[in-house]
């Protein structure tokens, strides 16, 4: 509206400004009616081109086809990108998920779970168009997320406790939970395992990123899912290409810094497998090694 008024003098009201939007969008990615139509022939082809891509629809029978078979009406969509995937099972396993609004012509929630890389960069390895986050939703991406992610010993869950997430968690509790320590998803069992990952603060930087894709046409955010994934591939393959030694660049400060603060620690050996550690603020501590 501002542009108009600068450009051509001219004051034009919101609601005409919000039709004008909705129209150059429509002309850009397509009708907001016609895209659940073209959804399914989109995954088709992303699953043939990606493989290892997982897609999962759900939502009521409404009718059956000439053929007998279910016409079901759209109420959620999970993927998860095969290459996704496969670069998760060579990260810390963990992962932070969390929801975000869509405000595009018709209303929904997007579901996402990020993990980090070895130099800590975002990963996302899902995705969830969902109508809203209630218990029903977030159980529907839980069990999607593990099964596409299958094969992650250990895996360690981050989120905002929002109450779906939690009453989610819960009804997958006797066929998930209890096949797996508590220390994976508790955090007064953790032991270590959330990697230093307090909060879920990787997924809500990747629902930043996501924020213009969050209003376009629901094959449009796969589209755009898809292509912002591929970008990240892109980028952190070239600067993985780039660095030199044995180590991440973060992870080897890390060790420099480790190694700099163990100098000024006094060590006594009290066994054979345990010390008595003082660091420099005259803390002391108890250290046993494995052996």
């Amino acid at each position: 509206m501002d542009r108009i008024r600068a450009d051509h003098h001219y004051t034009i009201s919101y609601s005409k400004a919000n039709r004008a939007k909705w129209k150059a969008m429509e002309r850009i990615f397509g009708n907001w009616e016609e895209s659940y139509a073209e959804l399914p022939l989109y995954v088709d082809a992303l699953r043939r081109s990606n493989p290892g891509t997982t897609v999962f629809f759900e939502g009521p029978v409404i009718q059956e086809n000439n053929m007998g078979r279910p016409i079901r009406q759209f109420e959620r969509v999970f993927w998860a990108f095969g290459p996704a995937l496969e670069a998760f099972k060579h990260c810390r396993p963990l992962v932070c998920i969390d929801g975000t609004h869509l405000y595009g012509k018709y209303k929904g929630n997007l579901l996402i779970a990020t993990a980090c890389d070895a130099e800590n960069g975002l990963l996302p390895i899902a995705f969830a168009i969902v109508e809203s986050e209630n218990r029903s939703s977030w159980t529907f991406f839980l069990w999607n997320l593990f099964f596409s992610v299958g094969g992650i010993n250990n895996l360690c869950v981050i989120s905002d406790r929002h109450l779906g997430i939690i009453a989610g968690m819960k009804d997958i509790e006797e066929s998930w939970l209890d096949q797996v320590p508590p220390q994976t998803w508790a955090l007064c069992y953790d032991d270590g395992r959330r990697h230093g990952t307090m909060t879920t603060n990787r997924a809500e930087s990747m629902n930043s990123v996501l924020k213009g894709v969050r209003g376009l046409p629901i094959t449009a955010i796969l589209q755009q899912t898809f292509i912002r994934v591929s970008e990240y591939f892109y980028t952190r393959r070239e600067s993985a290409e780039s660095m030199s030694g044995e180590h991440v660049p973060s992870m080897q400060q890390h060790l420099e810094r480790t190694a700099h603060d163990a100098r000024a620690m006094l060590v006594r050996r009290l066994d054979r497998s345990e010390f008595n550690v003082q660091d420099k603020n005259a803390v002391m501590y108890i250290v046993f090694l494995l052996i």
